[in-house]
């Protein structure tokens, strides 16, 4: 019987190269970055020196997700859930080879399964499995971080030995 056909992909290589296309995508990564930056700068209130979408990402989460949640925590948290809706939905059906799943057999592989499961519990903020939970930039890298570490790991896992995750 042939296997229906995934929505948004089914393995893990690929759910994860999925995944993470949403950490640019616009409009809610980028808003999310730009947000974190003017907020670490100090909520400067002149952007008229500033890159062109930066100031209007910047003028659309005021004037969209500030003033409707009152706070910049609140706002914030809005648009990383609003990023994790679409985003997590890769991560449903990201899968680990069964061997991986057993100390018995694979200590790397099981690292690997771990992972990939801390990646989809911490994902699910978008799908409002966690109530009155206030999302946070750090929350949101996070998800990068956890990404990028699993790669780290597929990498070293299929021989390639100087696996380096780089400086950028």
């Amino acid at each position: 019987m042939k296997q229906k056909s995934s929505e948004f992909g089914r393995g893990l290589v690929l759910c994860l190269a999925k995944f993470s296309e949403h950490f640019t995508s616009r409009p809610f990564a980028e808003v999310i970055h730009d947000a974190h930056q003017w907020d670490e700068s100090g909520r400067k209130e002149n952007l008229e020196n500033m890159d062109r979408t930066f100031r209007e990402n910047i003028e659309m989460f005021k004037s969209v997700y500030m003033k409707t949640r009152g706070s910049f925590k609140l706002a914030m948290s809005e648009v990383i859930q609003t990023w994790a809706n679409g985003a997590t939905d890769h991560l449903y059906e990201i899968k680990v080879p069964p061997q991986w799943q057993t100390q018995l057999t694979d200590n790397e592989g099981v690292k690997i399964w771990q992972k990939v499961k801390e990646l989809r519990d911490a994902g699910l903020m978008g799908h409002g499995f966690v109530q009155n939970k206030i999302y946070t930039y750090n929350d949101f890298h996070r998800l990068i971080e956890m990404t990028h570490e699993i790669c780290l790991l597929i990498d070293k896992k299929i021989g390639i030995k100087d696996a380096d995750p780089g400086e950028w």
